[in-house]
């Protein structure tokens, strides 16, 4: 039901890596830098707020590089004989560490980003164990300008999802009511976005905050080609993420596998660990692409957006250290993760079932639901959603208001930056969020979360209350809200109950409450 209808493109974002300042608060900065590689890491404890634990310190983890999956590049960094393909660390006529005749000061010509390319995948196959099976895709570089008018296309939706995607972000406080969501996307996507992978054209786009002088973070661009390389032999196009807890699921997967890679890939370029060093090195900024890139227009979009990249690493290294290398990570391929859940607390996977929340339509005939011609006709959020909805106001009001901690929201480990489990979502057991359409397209939405018992949810209700509250939301009746139309969320609300289930109602007014969702009968 979300607006994530299947993009054909995976993504690496940029701001995920920088600071986020709290004004009168401590700032939500990165526990160790993403681009540090991690060593052997223990289980995270299943606390809320729990950080990661190392078995070794920074200062005595070694810079890890190349696997010793990977080849020895000879002395005159003469080409492989026979099949290529057996031959990790060597890609499109280059070794991992073969030095390249590349001017990087006047920007990039074509050959001199095939040669980066082709180097950078070699780097890739060492450090990942995988070999480029299909040649090395085609590599454009464009300016934060041109790719913001090039992606607008990705965002060509008709009108009944656009005021679908507005009622479910709205019955989660992260877009007002008459907010067009789908714009909001869009501008977080070209703010943020460093570089895609289409999983259809096979065409790799890099997106340069300097449009007089095109250049690539190295790092960047070894994202993207990891992606390539994912796809030729895992088929990315293959999986069903036709909700936006599924979509996390599936992406922790794809981009934690890959992060986890540039991760260790950025290392190696500010530490020396690639002996003929990096064209492009890390950007002062503290940003993971060349330049600094603009502001979210929705942070609650924007930390929904980067859970992935910030819990992905931390699930593929639990695999890595748990099983059995790159084979057990591989083997998720073909068993991956079903719930963000299972990323966020890797432990879980893949015993972790998510409930089968059912939703009856108890809507008078002036409301009907929304038509799942498009999915499945409902979402499921997961805890991504949900903490993402909870740590934007700290954000927003500069530190004023905080339903999360800023220092429980951070975490500590050099693995990931935030820590999405926390007592709002610590019992969350699956959801279902469906949206309404009214004779005159108004909208309405209810949202039933399932919990681990009637306690567990008592968190994320308080959660949720203060949420109203920040909102513009003014209590009416017990647990039934009404909103000043100059809040943005012309609206009302209302919180039921019952055993270990939480459902929200949103409906223009609070009369038509009942007309979107009745009570269910005594």
């Amino acid at each position: 039901m979300s607006n994530g209808r299947q993009l054909f493109v995976v993504a690496v974002i940029l701001a995920t890596f920088g600071a986020v300042a709290v004004a009168g608060g401590p700032a939500l900065t990165p526990g160790d830098s993403p681009a540090e590689s991690p060593a052997s890491s223990a289980p995270t404890t299943d606390e809320p707020g729990g950080t990661e634990t190392q078995s070794e310190s920074e200062s005595e983890q070694a810079v890890r590089v190349v696997d010793e999956c990977a080849a020895t590049p000879p002395a005159d960094y003469e080409d492989p004989n026979g099949n290529t393909s057996d031959t990790l660390g060597w890609a499109g006529g280059y070794w991992y560490d073969e030095p390249l005749p590349v001017n990087t000061s006047d920007g990039l010509n074509s050959s001199e980003v095939e040669m980066m390319s082709a180097r950078a995948a070699a780097r890739v196959e060492a450090l990942r164990c995988l070999p480029t099976k299909d040649g090395v895709p085609p590599v454009e570089i464009l300016s934060r300008e041109q790719f913001r008018e090039n992606q607008s296309s990705l965002f060509d939706v008709s009108q009944e999802r656009r005021l679908a995607d507005n009622a479910a972000l709205a019955i989660r406080l992260l877009s007002e009511t008459e907010t067009d969501s789908t714009e909001e996307r869009e501008q977080n996507r070209g703010a943020t976005v460093g570089g895609t992978y289409n999983f259809v054209t096979k065409e790799i786009v890099i997106v340069s905050d300097d449009p007089e002088r095109l250049s690539i973070d190295e790092a960047v661009l070894a994202h993207e080609i990891g992606h390539a390389i994912q796809d030729q032999h895992f088929d990315l196009g293959q999986y069903r993420r036709d909700t936006f807890d599924r979509d996390k699921a599936i992406l922790g997967l794809i981009e934690g596998d890959v992060h986890y890679i540039e991760q260790q890939y950025r290392r190696a370029c500010t530490n020396g660990g690639w002996e003929k060093g990096c064209l492009t090195p890390r950007s002062e900024g503290g940003g993971s692409g060349s330049g600094s890139s603009s502001s979210p227009a929705n942070w609650g979009l924007y930390f929904q957006t980067i859970q992935p990249y910030n819990d992905g690493p931390a699930f593929i290294n639990y695999i890595y250290e748990t099983g059995n290398g790159w084979e057990s990570v591989n083997e998720l391929y073909d068993n991956p993760p079903t719930s963000a859940l299972e990323v966020i607390r890797p432990e879980r996977y893949p015993d972790f079932e998510v409930a089968n929340v059912t939703v009856p339509d108890r809507s008078s005939a002036d409301f009907e639901r929304y038509d799942g011609s498009y999915g499945p006709g409902y979402d499921r959020i997961g805890i991504a959603g949900v903490s993402a909805m909870f740590i934007a106001p700290t954000i927003e009001s500069g530190g004023a208001v905080t339903i999360y901690e800023p220092e429980a929201f951070r975490a500590r480990g050099s693995l990931r930056t935030y820590q999405y489990y926390q007592p709002e979502t610590a019992g969350w057991r699956g959801d279902r969020l469906y949206t309404y359409q009214g004779p005159a397209n108004e909208t309405g939405a209810v949202w039933t979360t399932e919990w681990a018992s009637p306690e567990e949810w008592e968190p994320f209700v308080a959660g949720y209350e203060q949420l109203i509250a920040f909102r513009g939301g003014e209590e009416v009746t017990d647990r039934t809200y009404e909103f000043d139309p100059e809040s943005g969320y012309d609206m009302a609300l209302e919180i039921r109950t019952d055993g270990s289930q939480v459902t929200i109602v949103t409906a223009p007014t609070v009369e038509q409450l009942d007309a979107v969702h009745a009570e269910a009968p005594s």
